[in-house]
């Protein structure tokens, strides 16, 4: 339930999963568990109550008993003497403790192979374009633009990739813009003597007298629908339709203002999660830097941010989700125990439990998202099923240490197993043969990977601890 507080989304929804679960097992189960403990008692048959068993068939049940017995009596006369042996317990000790320290290092090694990234938009709000403000300047990279302006800055983080992963200079609807308009491009801004827009295959054209290289706020206001209107010819490369028709938001343009304006860049290649989650930090820290610097709104904008924004505090989510979860159970433990000792076992078993599981993430390749969070943090209160009863058996035993984990294992050790480890088994293994690879990979190999380093920590290394 702890889950439901964080910020991701597909956190939320399991939380109430489990939520209802817990209500459906604390009522309606427990009630058809006392009702089949009747049924049972009377010698009904399962699943098919109105019929009686006969007196025959008591050597199957007791067959079924031996089944169990037998399992209970491995546990006690095998295993557990075997892991009471003093090398045995050094030997699981080092093994399971260096598994847990090998774990600790989770990475992945997704090779990338395409050249160019998905398109990077820096987008400018509230653009004051009048020949009063310096925003202008501000922006441009052209003759007489400021040396720190927007789009020298992109140029100069395109020359380290590595660090910025923008790919390449942006494309500058503001600089073909006032090229468009200088003089130098005779061929581009024209219009006839009535004022209207001259077509660059016409022979007619008027240049627009312009202060220190730069549009009036009249010329400006005039000027850019016709660019955003012309095609680019062989007498005029620079027209802004297609390239720049989406570039702008024209509303209220008139009153000086460009309310929001893009400027296209590139993402170096993408092809790992952490890849796209640091381009994301990367381009967010330098519009927030520019922003800083120039007094001027501005926010980098790709088709991927939407789906990567919640991973840019990911490793502190998880982090803080499963310490949460195992600070909740070290506490309902001491409560449940009353021994501070006990539940600190649980808590280390449990710690390691969630190390080993990330270990196998990372030599099978499963990437830390919100998906493999869920499966972290409910692994914790899964695993304490292969713990805390094999823990309270313990506890309540006769004897000395060695006696108590003979007794525990017999008991609770053979109900850990049956019960828990092998239908947990039945019910993953099923997924191995869905068609969503989603199901196969965060689903079947995680649960498999956590039965099975549950069951180990549960029955091997648990005891020699204890």
């Amino acid at each position: 339930m702890l889950q439901s507080i964080q910020c991701l989304p597909p956190e939320h929804f399991p939380s109430m999963a489990v939520l209802l679960d817990f209500v459906l097992q604390v009522t309606a189960f427990v009630a058809l568990i006392v009702y089949d403990f009747r049924r049972a008692e009377d010698g009904r048959i399962d699943c098919v109550p109105c019929a009686r068993l006969k007196s025959s068939t008591v050597a199957g049940d007791n067959g079924g008993h031996q089944r169990l017995h037998f399992v209970a009596r491995y546990m006690k006369d095998v295993h557990g003497p075997i892991l009471g042996y003093r090398p045995v317990k050094f030997i699981v000790i080092a093994v399971f403790v260096g598994l847990a320290f090998a774990s600790i290092g989770y990475f992945d090694d997704l090779e990338k192979y395409m050249k160019v990234g998905p398109p990077l938009y820096f987008v400018v709000k509230n653009f004051n374009y009048s020949s009063a403000s310096e925003n202008t300047n501000q922006i441009c990279s052209i003759n007489q633009c400021n040396s720190n302006s927007l789009l020298n800055e992109i140029a100069r983080q395109s020359l380290s990739p590595e660090t910025s992963y923008i790919a390449k200079p942006a494309a500058s609807w503001l600089d073909d813009f006032l090229i468009w308009m200088s003089p130098e491009a005779f061929g581009c801004c024209r219009k006839f003597v009535n004022g209207n827009y001259c077509p660059p295959d016409d022979q007619c054209f008027l240049h627009s007298d312009l202060h220190n290289g730069r549009p009036s706020t009249t010329q400006f206001r005039e000027k850019l629908p016709w660019f955003l209107d012309a095609l680019p010819s062989s007498d005029c490369s620079k027209g802004g339709k297609g390239a720049y028709s989406t570039s702008l938001d024209h509303s209220g343009y008139e009153n000086g203002i460009i309310q929001a304006s893009a400027f296209r860049t590139y993402h170096t290649p993408l092809n790992k999660q952490t890849d796209y989650v640091n381009s994301l930090r990367a381009a967010r820290d330098f519009s927030s830097q520019m922003s800083k610097d120039l007094q001027m709104e501005i926010f980098p904008y790709s088709v991927f941010h939407i789906f990567f924004e919640q991973y840019l505090s990911v490793w502190k989510t998880a982090i803080m989700n499963i310490c949460v979860c195992l600070g909740a159970v070290f506490v309902v433990c001491f409560v449940v125990t009353s021994s501070l000792w006990a539940s600190a076992i649980i808590l280390i078993v449990l710690a390691m439990i969630v190390l080993d599981l990330m270990g196998v993430m990372a030599v099978l390749g499963i990437q830390l998202n919100a998906i493999s969070i869920v499966n972290l943090v409910m692994s914790i209160g899964i695993a304490v099923e292969f713990c805390v009863h094999i823990t309270h058996a313990f506890m309540i035993g006769i004897g000395d240490r060695e006696n108590r984990v003979r007794q525990a294992l017999s008991t609770m050790g053979a109900s850990v197993f049956s019960g828990i480890t092998l239908t947990k088994l039945v019910g993953v293994i099923v997924l191995r043969f869905a068609k969503s690879e989603v199901f196969v990979v965060y689903y079947f190999q995680m649960y498999l990977a956590l039965v099975l380093i549950g069951f180990l920590h549960g029955l091997i290394f648990l005891p020699v601890v204890l």
